[in-house]
């Protein structure tokens, strides 16, 4: 059995930020290993990014660093209208997504809502 500190050092770290109308509206990942559950980490946030981009009108701010195996997205304007409701939806998601990863994958996951 792997010990605690190898395990949160390869550890996968997400969190997930919710405005006041529990919309998501941000989410930051960052991730410590090379493992094949940070592929699919790093497939399902990719692809919730360009499915937002492509499949909404919804502003979306991004930052990454490919080398550090972070990435970063934001829905500045996430309120009340269609569009924004569509993309933190489409985040929502991606959520579901990386809690069946970190169901099957115990301890590689580590996500963390935060409520404005």
């Amino acid at each position: 059995m792997a010990s605690p500190n190898k395990i949160k050092k390869n550890r996968i770290q997400i969190r997930v930020f919710r405005n006041d109308k529990g919309f998501v509206y941000r989410v930051v990942g960052q991730e410590h290993s090379q493992s094949f559950v940070c592929a699919a980490v790093s497939a399902l946030m990719i692809n919730a990014y360009n499915s937002v981009k492509a499949l909404t009108q919804a502003e979306v701010v991004e930052e990454h660093n490919e080398e550090g195996g972070f990435l970063d997205f934001t829905l500045p304007d996430v309120r009340d209208g269609a569009e924004e409701r569509d993309a933190a939806l489409l985040l929502e998601s991606l959520l579901l997504g990386l809690r069946g990863v970190a169901n099957e994958y115990e301890g590689s996951v580590c996500i963390e809502e935060i409520n404005k």
